[in-house]
């Protein structure tokens, strides 16, 4: 926020501009090169300074300084609206800039800062000098337009790269460093500045034009401006300045020229290099520092917050070494020598790094080398080893690439530990497990019970309740199953019975049975003769019981179901399509998930446990096959599956 001037503070303040304004009026004229013109302006740095800091509702303050230091130096009246309306409405007009276009920051902590403001001083200087000379060339005693509005043009742009970035830098620069050891460092720097300055400029070391340490004093404006910031920079410029216009108007130094005109002329060139040099140098120093800062501050903000995610994280270069791990990360396994620099490969070995089935992942597999290869993983399941407790730490990786530009300099890893999940899973799937077992005595000495009293004979009424209970036996009897093989499959226990089959006529026999029990559908089997499999027929009959028991829930009954088996390559193909509601399109990519059941909750739900599709895939994949499908809402779905063709057979 502007500061403003109000109040009795802000009189002090203007009191104290006023005054300073004056005074820099004064110094300048000491250097007058001509009739009421001078190659050294100071007053220029100030009100600019003053008019960029406060705003321009400071005008009636300059304008007072104005007219009171145009007073003391006596010019000529008809000029004066002419020099009154310089000092007034340039200083506005070039805050105006600086803040409007530029964008200027007063602190001068960007090197576009200082370019802009030398820029400023220079449009501003060359306007000035215009209607300032115009008037004092009209109505003074000014011999040349041309020479007068140099040395306006010079004086100018020297006073405002003196005196504004000084007045800015010690305003806006923050507190200062008082530690002994930097006090005494800038000290003698600045006075080995001051003599070498005496020395360049005092004319004892100057022959023909020259200073052989003309140059001397640059490792020292260096060393301020980098040591020092734009505070050293601009205090600095100031000694080197004065020691030079000092003796440089007194006919002394390498810039001592037979007028004082060509003297300061030559004089404020070499100096306007040294200040330009200085408070770039100073800027830029101010612009890393603040970079560094900034970059220092973002680390510790993100080193806090990785320490602060529960999920472990890890990060690689190009070269496959390990850069950052995050404590969660290092927690998870207890290993300590997992450390920056270290390879994939070394890490994981020393985590004995597995998948979800406990077998050791290879190199290409690693979720860290496959994103490297441009790979996103998502929710991969792997085990490591606890190195204190020994205990397998079972975890669900995610990884990506880090892309800079487009080429990859990187991956990310981000683990969460899922131990509690997975045994909290395994011990409700050994419950189910327990349970089905369980449910299969009472449910098949039910079913024994009934159809031993259905073979006895009974009544029309009885049998028919009779068969109801065998038919709800029987269905009981299926989940239970079904309950059981997810338990298996998820704790890795089911076992198959493989004997060599014929897939067709398999397919034949178990579709004419459940053909019986359906009446209500049509069947069509499309199948060659001879297709020879080595597989578990009981599994291959329970994978078609449940494709049926879906196509004939959801088809309209009389429509058709449509069975072919057909060979592709090493594989046969089984395939079942019915032509009833299909699946939306949105909950296709789930359908083979455990207990998720499509038309849940809607007018399509038939009930269900959901496991059905999920026990079919898996039995298949048991096989070495694998399970697929095609669905079009309110045209039907085709569910296939592949087995591998007994060797001969291929």
């Amino acid at each position: 926020m502007r500061p403003t001037i109000a109040g009795a503070g802000g009189i002090v303040q203007g009191c104290l501009y006023v005054a300073v304004y004056v005074a820099a009026v004064l110094c300048g004229m000491t250097f007058e090169t001509s009739k009421d013109v001078t190659i050294v302006w100071p007053a220029a740095g100030v009100v600019l300074a003053f008019v960029v800091r406060f705003g321009p509702r400071v005008w009636p303050v300059v304008v007072i300084a104005d007219l009171l230091s145009n007073a003391l130096v006596r010019l000529p009246w008809g000029a004066y609206p002419f020099i009154a309306a310089v000092d007034v409405l340039t200083p506005l007009g070039g805050a105006w800039m600086l803040t409007h276009i530029f964008g200027f920051r007063m602190s001068l902590d960007r090197v576009q800062d200082v370019l802009s403001l030398f820029l400023v001083s220079v449009v501003l200087g060359a306007v000035s000098g215009v209607i300032g000379v115009g008037g004092l060339y009209l109505f003074g005693d000014v011999p040349s337009f041309t020479m007068a509005w140099t040395a306006w043009f010079m004086g100018d742009i020297i006073g405002t790269a003196l005196v504004a970035p000084l007045l800015f830098a010690w305003a806006e620069g923050g507190p200062i460093d008082w530690r002994p050891r930097r006090w005494a460092e800038a000290v003698a720097v600045f006075v080995l500045l001051g003599l070498t300055a005496i020395l360049d400029f005092s004319g004892y070391l100057h022959a023909d034009g020259g200073s052989p340490l003309l140059f001397a004093i640059f490792p020292f404006i260096v060393w301020i401006a980098l040591r020092f910031g734009l505070r050293g920079a601009t205090l600095g410029n100031l000694i080197v300045a004065g020691v030079a216009i000092v003796a440089t108007s007194r006919g002394i130094g390498p810039f001592a020229r037979d007028t004082l005109f060509t003297s300061l002329l030559y004089l404020h060139s070499f100096s306007l290099v040294v200040v330009m040099t200085s408070l770039l140098l100073g800027s830029a120093s101010l612009e890393r520092t603040r970079a560094r800062e900034f970059a220092e501050r973002k680390a510790g903000e993100l080193t806090s917050v990785l320490s602060s995610i529960t999920e472990g994280i890890f990060v690689c270069d190009v070269d496959e070494r390990l850069t950052l791990s995050n404590p969660a990360a290092r927690r998870m396994t207890t290993a300590s020598d997992i450390d920056p620099g270290l390879s994939i490969d070394t890490a994981a070995r020393v985590v004995a790094v597995r998948d979800a089935d406990g077998e050791p992942l290879a190199h290409d597999d690693l979720p860290l080398v496959r994103a490297l290869a441009g790979n996103v993983v998502e929710t991969f399941p792997m085990t490591v080893c606890d190195q204190e407790s020994g205990r397998d730490v079972h975890l669900v990786v995610s990884a990506a690439p880090i892309i800079e530009g487009r080429e990859i300099v990187g991956a990310v890893a981000v683990s969460r530990d899922v131990t509690e999940e997975v045994k909290l899973e395994r011990m409700k799937d050994e419950f189910l497990s327990i349970a089905a077992h369980e449910l299969k005595t009472p449910v098949t000495v039910q079913k024994v019970a009934a159809q031993s009293l259905l073979r006895e004979g009974t009544d029309e009424r009885m049998r028919s309740r009779l068969e109801a209970i065998n038919r709800g036996a029987d269905r009981i009897h299926r989940i239970v199953q079904d309950m059981l093989d997810v338990s298996q499959i998820q704790l890795g226990e089911i076992a198959l019975h493989v004997s060599r089959l014929n897939l067709p006529g398999l397919v034949r026999r178990f579709i004419d049975d459940f053909a019986r029990q359906k009446s209500s559908h049509r069947f069509v089997v499309t199948a060659p003769a001879t297709l020879v499999i080595d597989a578990d027929g009981e599994r291959v009959e329970q994978v078609l019981r449940n494709l049926l028991e879906n196509a004939t829930t959801y088809a309209p009954a009389g429509s058709t179901i449509e069975v072919t088996v057909e060979p592709q390559g090493p594989f046969g193909i089984v395939s079942v399509l019915d032509h009833g509601a299909g699946i939306a399109r949105e909950k296709q990519s789930r359908i083979f998930e455990r207990f998720y059941r499509a038309h849940a909750q809607s007018p399509l739900d038939r009930g269900g446990l959901g496991i059905g599709l999920f026990v079919s895939r898996e039995l298949v994949h048991k096989h070495g096959g694998h399970m697929w499908f095609r669905s079009e809402p309110e045209h039907g779905s085709s569910f296939s599956f592949s087995l591998p063709l007994h060797a001969a057979q291929i």
